[in-house]
């Protein structure tokens, strides 16, 4: 009797760890189909003064069918960079924000923010904010991705979504 109750154990380990690698790769690919990736769109909205500065309010919304992920302080104050338009031509003016209180926020898809931009310069500018989409391993604790092969542990790609030109002369 005892016998019979491994050798029936040991069947059902033997087609249970087969079954379980098809449903857990069935999983992953349906995970990982390629739908439409996160797309930023940007829209100018205003322009604040404040007593020694001017922000330039800008509506963010992800555009495409998966949550955008991206760096912040919140899901309404991204890590930006900024452009300026001088003499025809865009040169990099920096980054937003310092850093204090940095995480991955997520921007679903169909939500919108609004974004405050500091504005420097009394000239055309352009507001961009790096994004990616979220993976799988995004979905794992921490203590597991550590224990990952260093090839799994890599961050994804990411891109930068950039508005169109917001002029000075719509500064009011």
């Amino acid at each position: 009797m005892q016998m019979c109750l491994a050798h029936a154990m040991g069947r059902r380990v033997f087609i249970g760890a087969p079954l379980a690698v098809i449903l857990l790769l069935v999983g992953l690919s349906m995970f990982a189909a390629k739908g439409r990736a996160p797309a930023l769109a940007f829209s100018f909205s205003h322009y604040q003064r404040e007593s020694n500065y001017t922000l330039a309010v800008v509506e963010m919304r992800n555009t495409g069918s998966k949550a955008a992920s991206y760096w912040g302080s919140a899901v309404d104050s991204p890590f930006y960079s900024l452009m300026i338009e001088s003499d025809g031509r865009w040169r990099e003016s920096g980054m937003g924000w310092c850093g204090l209180g940095a995480r991955e926020v997520l921007l679903h898809s169909g939500e919108a923010t609004k974004i405050r931009v500091l504005v420097t310069e009394n000239k055309a500018c352009k507001v961009g904010v790096r994004f990616r989409a979220r993976t799988l391993r995004d979905l794992l604790p921490k203590v597991v991705i550590r224990r990952l092969p260093a090839k799994w542990q890599y961050n994804p790609p990411t891109h930068v979504a950039w508005s169109e030109p917001i002029r000075p002369e719509t500064m009011r």
